[in-house]
């Protein structure tokens, strides 16, 4: 009885060329957004840069001009598109939670300022 060879998935000559690309750009994009917006900010940046990692594969992948590195460029793009879609949604989510906050703290504050500058006073007993 005989064996089918194993074959390798996706092209093992880019893709260990692209692994410490992929983990350096993941580990930067987390640690700035960490910086920036926080666990939910780094999660973010994390993803952003493993779309960046998808998409210099996928480009990579492109040149090469053989249907299996066509495929695999489609592959790659779709995934860098899917990731940012997501990174994007994740930044806007944490980006509207801030605002909406320092909104509501302002927003108070300067009510406030206008009764104390109007000379508001309560109608009543």
């Amino acid at each position: 009885m005989q064996l089918a060879p194993q074959m390798a998935l996706g092209h093992p000559e880019i893709s260990g060329h692209t692994l410490g690309l992929s983990t350096l750009l993941v580990g930067v994009g987390g640690l700035i957004g960490v910086r920036l917006a926080g666990i939910y900010g780094g999660a973010a940046g994390a993803l952003f840069g493993g779309a960046a990692a998808n998409l210099y594969r996928a480009i990579s992948f492109s040149t090469h001009g053989t249907p299996e590195s066509d495929r695999e460029a489609v592959v790659s793009g779709t995934y860098a598109l899917v990731t940012t879609g997501v990174a994007s949604y994740v930044a806007w989510k944490v980006d509207e939670k801030d605002t909406g906050t320092a909104a509501t703290r302002n927003s108070r504050q300067a009510t406030r300022n206008a009764a104390r500058s109007c000379q508001f006073r309560p109608v009543g007993p």
